[in-house]
């Protein structure tokens, strides 16, 4: 989202748009920005969108490697949505598919403008301020920023092609008419227009629709419009409802319009065709569907419910007219094929007068004043039958032709977040781990911390910094009993709320018991985070890259530790409390960034699937993946979901704390020791060695001072973040299994050679030695990033069933947390009384790990996260069957669950019947 008028708020509430603050920075425009505020109108529901008053906000879609370019440059399509002046109807469509089907010869531009009384309020006062039609003066401010920007996304500012839907296609007309055709008096340039189902609603003048503006005064208390300005936003659209038009008794649809202003419109617009008061140099296309007032038309049975309902449309017709309209529409049939209208024989004859005179008739009238101009345009209609429409008794409805423009990519981005965008709470979250595990260890070697804590015994130590992981181990044991219930982002929320409060009682420790306790509330705001935040991200993205991105948490790991060293490292030369107070209360600024990011994602579609909320849960999944609800992608999704809690009814299972450890049809306990597994070998290796005691290791075993140390230490995590970085980028090409067990391989190498070396200390050369031992230091923990760090965080979401993920994880990660507090406790210990022997044990683990893993975890890569279940759901080794169907994937054969192939194979292919509004 990009601003191209300043927040139409406060002073600046029905005025005309003002140029863009000035702002310095980056702006991430990733996201859409919020429409605009509609009127309340049962007949004319808002669309399921965020909205505001603030919404002046552009969208630009280009081809991916399209540069700047002040001269020529791609053409470009600016849509201008449509809504009926009292709604913002087609907001946030994705100008990809129109990218894709030019093959990249084109950009899409898509904005926002006012509508309703903050669009097209209409009063005297207004009009003595020169304030009317500000909605239609939106849209000249977004073709104004077009043309001033659009060169520096690759486009040409002489090829801007208008194009819109229902009053969007009016709005079109409306620029061509804009001030009487003067060009002097327009700034705004471009070059054609395309109208499709243009709707044109009447133009009042000022005291016609005054009505609207007297009656927000009576509804707000105010008396001028000043003091509308200045009524809270709340309030003010608490009072902005539909209303009857004055002496009507029924609320026309779209009761706001433009007004004759004298300016913009200075006359009504059929005057200014007819006295050719337009531009003449744009191209135009115009066009409507064959039926189009089937979506508005009342379920009328007289001709007296005709008439009420198009007097609330157009007040000022006349009996006279009214009886014309009725006999010229005498003889629409009551019926068309296929549809049923006998309980209200007249509801196509009220369709066809509101169509025509609304859509069809000023389609025409334009195309003839356009062509007797001289101005090349052309006609077309939508005659383009569909069995859905015509069985709902649409037959060609209103804006019909809207999805054969847009193609694939037509449909409203409700939630609206790429995939990138809806992992960086995850991100954030991942930073905050990274950050409080790498905190410490800077800290344990401050003066002024020390002295405040009378320095610790290593023992001491040991439980002061593994108090932490024990923590950690009971947010898990917290995910496991209250994760499901919770869902995923309110689990998370509650987890930066313990965050928060942890931070701040270990910034304010002058105790060890008050300096512990905080690190104990930190741990289980962590332990409930980590074994929510990688489940979470698994089942809201696409298989395909479900590794790449759930490991780009772990490569910010290391990016949270290589901050936290290095930020005690410039704090140790602070000195005083300030030196190790300020970065453990740090912790709390990531932990807000996150709560305020997951205010921006939808809650799992798999979790609203298993409670029920099946509407919602399709709703996410069409968003996430930006694809329609009838997509062969979404019915699979959906079918796969089905079929695995299906599986779980087969079983019967039950919510007690216990089942998750039975082996069922689906190998529910042998999955869960599976994830268990995967977190012992990424802790039991050796690596809470190296990040939380890397400085007293170099100093003590090494013989570094501790300033050296630190250096040295911060330098062995960048490693482990430079490592991560493979991963993030390609483990879905890597595979599960084999970067596990290459990755085992090369730690228990580093871990010998470290042993080896340092052995030698005390002897001839020995300082070297132990000198040398650093380079495997740094090597340990590149190899690590790249394969052990990531792996496992997968695996554990991935490998689990359904109904068991949330306390199947829970119990993953808690293995992660329990190893990961016996490592932390015991290191002092055994680096001090074992030295050298220490990494030996390391040795042996890691290389023990690789018969583990290639005898008993499949390869999951690539896979639906519904058909891993079919690994185990065959009687035989799930290793195995993981192979074959991997193979049988990369052979382009079918590998989806039973219930998926049903689906595939049935010759009619039902669609997924789900109410979707």
């Amino acid at each position: 989202m990009v601003r191209y008028a300043a927040p139409a708020i406060g002073s600046r509430r029905f005025r005309l748009p003002e140029d863009p603050l000035k702002e310095k920075g980056l702006l991430k425009a990733q996201a859409h920005g919020p429409i605009c505020f509609g009127v309340t109108n049962p007949a004319t529901p808002s669309p399921p969108l965020q909205a505001s008053e603030d919404c002046l906000f552009i969208d630009v879609y280009a081809p991916a490697k399209t540069k700047a370019n002040d001269s020529g440059g791609l053409p470009v399509m600016l849509w201008i949505q449509g809504g009926g002046y009292v709604q913002n109807y087609n907001a946030n469509y994705n100008g990809s598919g129109l990218i894709e089907a030019s093959q990249g010869d084109m950009i899409v531009v898509t904005f926002n403008y006012r509508v309703g009384p903050y669009g097209f309020l209409a009063s005297k006062d207004l009009e003595e301020e020169g304030n009317l039609n500000v909605g239609l003066h939106d849209q000249l401010a977004a073709i104004r920023w077009v043309q001033e920007h659009v060169a520096a996304f690759g486009g040409d500012r002489d090829r801007v092609t208008l194009f819109g839907t229902s009053v969007g296609g009016g709005s079109v007309l409306l620029q061509l008419l804009a001030y009487g055709g003067n060009s002097t008096n327009n700034t705004a340039k471009w070059s054609a227009g395309i109208a499709q189902s243009m709707f044109l609603p009447s133009v009042f003048t000022v005291d016609e629709m005054e009505f609207h503006y007297t009656d927000l005064l009576d509804a707000t208390n105010c008396s001028d419009l000043e003091c509308l300005r200045q009524v809270p936003t709340d309030q003010l659209q608490a009072a902005n409802v539909a209303v009857p038009f004055p002496s009507q008794d029924e609320t026309a649809l779209f009761g706001y319009g433009p007004v004759i202003d004298g300016s913009f419109l200075p006359d009504r617009p059929l005057n200014l065709l007819r006295e050719g008061q337009f531009a003449k140099d744009k191209p135009m296309m115009l066009g409507s569907s064959s039926t189009e007032g089937t979506l508005f038309a009342p379920q009328a049975n007289t001709t007296e419910d005709v008439n009420q309902f198009l007097k609330a449309q157009f007040p000022s017709l006349t009996n006279a007219t009214l009886s014309k309209l009725n006999s010229l529409y005498s003889d629409t049939p009551a019926t068309f094929p296929g549809v049923n209208t006998t309980e209200a024989p007249l509801y196509y004859r009220a369709a066809e007068i509101y169509g025509d005179s609304s859509f069809i008739c000023p389609a025409v009238n334009f195309a003839a004043a356009l062509d007797d101009a001289g101005v090349s345009v052309r006609l077309f209609r939508d005659s383009i039958l569909d069995a859905a429409e015509v069985e709902a008794g649409y037959i060609v409805p209103h804006t019909w032709d809207t999805q054969a423009v847009w193609g694939p990519s037509y449909a409203i981005n409700y939630a609206a977040l790429p995939d990138a965008d809806s992992y960086e709470p995850g991100l954030i979250a991942f930073v905050l781990f990274g950050y409080d595990q790498g905190v410490f260890g800077g800290i344990l070697q401050m003066e002024d911390w020390l002295n405040q804590f009378d320095h610790p015994s290593d023992s001491e130590t040991g439980i002061i910094v593994s108090c932490y992981n024990l923590g950690c181990l009971a947010g898990c044991v917290l995910n496991f009993i209250f994760g499901e219930t919770l869902g995923r982002r309110k689990t998370i929320w509650s987890a930066m709320g313990l965050v928060i409060v942890g931070a701040t009682l270990q910034a304010s420790a002058f105790t060890v018991p008050h300096l512990v306790i905080g690190r104990v509330v930190t741990g289980l705001g962590t332990g409930m985070k980590t074994s929510t935040v990688p489940m979470y991200q698994s089942e809201l993205c696409d298989r395909k890259y479900r590794g790449r991105l759930v490991s780009a948490e772990t490569l910010f790991v290391g990016v949270g530790i290589v901050f936290a060293y290095w930020f005690d490292f410039g704090m140790s030369f602070v000195g005083g409390p300030v030196a190790w107070r300020l970065p453990l209360a740090f912790q709390m600024i990531f932990a807000f960034v996150v709560v305020v990011l997951v205010f921006a994602l939808p809650e799992s579609p798999r979790w609203l699937f298993k409670h029920g909320r099946e509407q919602e849960a399709v709703q996410v999944l069409c968003d996430v993946f930006d694809k329609d609800v009838s997509d062969e992608y979404i019915r699979a999704e959906v079918h796969a979901i089905h079929h695995a809690i299906e599986l779980e009814a087969a079983e019967q299972k039950q919510s007690s704390f216990s089942s998750i450890f039975k082996n069922d049809r689906v190998k529910t306990g042998q999955r869960v020791l599976l994830a268990w597994g995967a977190q012992f070998m990424n802790q039991i290796g050796g690596i809470n060695l190296v990040v939380y005691y890397i400085p007293s290791v170099l100093v003590q075993n090494v013989g570094m001072t501790a300033q050296m140390a630190q250096i040295i230490g911060g330098c062995v995590q960048m490693m482990f973040m430079f490592g991560s970085i493979l991963p993030a980028l390609a483990l879905d090409r890597m595979g599960r299994r084999k970067t596990m067990i290459w990755s085992s391989a090369g730690l228990g190498v580093c871990m010998l050679m470290i042993s080896i070396l340092l052995s030698r200390v005390g002897f001839t050369n020995g300082q070297a030695c132990a000198s040398a031992s650093v380079a495997f230091f740094f090597l340990y923990n590149l190899i690590f990033g790249m394969g052990m760090n990531c792996v496992p965080w997968v695996v554990v979401p991935e490998i689990l069933p359904l109904h068991a993920r949330t306390r199947g994880t829970a119990v993953g990660i808690s293995s992660n947390w329990l190893w990961n507090f016996f490592v932390v406790m015991i290191t002092p210990v055994i680096i001090n009384r074992l030295q050298w022997k220490a990494y030996l044990i390391f040795v042996v683990t890691n290389f023990a790990f690789i018969p583990i893993i290639y005898f008993f975890y499949p390869e999951t890569s690539n896979m639906r996260l519904e058909d891993i279940d079919e690994f185990f759901t065959q009687g035989r080794n799930p290793v195995k069957v993981a192979k074959e169907m991997q193979k049988a994937m990369k052979s382009g054969l079918d590998v989806g669950t039973d219930a998926e192939k049903t689906v595939s194979s049935s010759s009619d292919k039902e669609k997924v019947h789900v109410e979707h509004s």
